[in-house]
């Protein structure tokens, strides 16, 4: 991207804008790590064998664990990392759908202004024709008033 279509980007947004879409990037960020670390903690949960190699004479055991790792705070930190992952794009994406909409609402006012300002130029080529005309028929008028001046101050 070259410096011209940076600079027309960036004219889009405002500061705040700008410090709103990092904070929520960030924030995505931090979620992103908290989401790897409760994923590799959980990987760690069932990687590790606890369970004699007959896993099937201990199935009560493992339900038991299943349902501690179901009912931990890991889970919930990983349900409140996805929820606040989710409002994040969800803010991000209404951000940029209303960026989106202002842009319309500015190229249409643009496209109004534009038409407007060619008919007022129009209407202007108009009445300056109008205006050529008339002095074009006045102009013979106008060289005999100067013409009987000139003869009043020359007496």
């Amino acid at each position: 991207m070259n410096n011209e279509e940076d600079g027309q980007i960036t004219s889009r947004y405002s500061y705040q804008n700008f410090l709103e879409l990092l904070s929520t990037y960030e924030g995505e960020v931090q979620a992103r790590d908290v989401i790897i670390d409760c994923l590799l903690k959980k990987q760690q949960l069932t990687s590790t064998p606890n369970l004699p190699s007959n896993s099937t004479a201990n199935a009560l055991e493992s339900l038991v664990r299943d349902s501690t790792y179901i009912d931990s705070s890991s889970l919930q930190s990983v349900n409140r990392c996805c929820s606040s992952c989710s409002n994040n794009l969800l803010s991000t994406a209404k951000f940029l759908l209303s960026q989106r909409e202002a842009d319309i609402k500015i190229e249409k006012c643009l496209n109004l202004l534009t038409q407007r300002h060619s008919k007022y130029m129009e209407d202007l080529a108009e009445k300056h024709k109008h205006i050529l005309g008339i002095a074009k028929r006045e102009d013979g008028y106008i060289k005999e008033l100067e013409v009987e001046r000139d003869q009043l101050f020359g007496q």
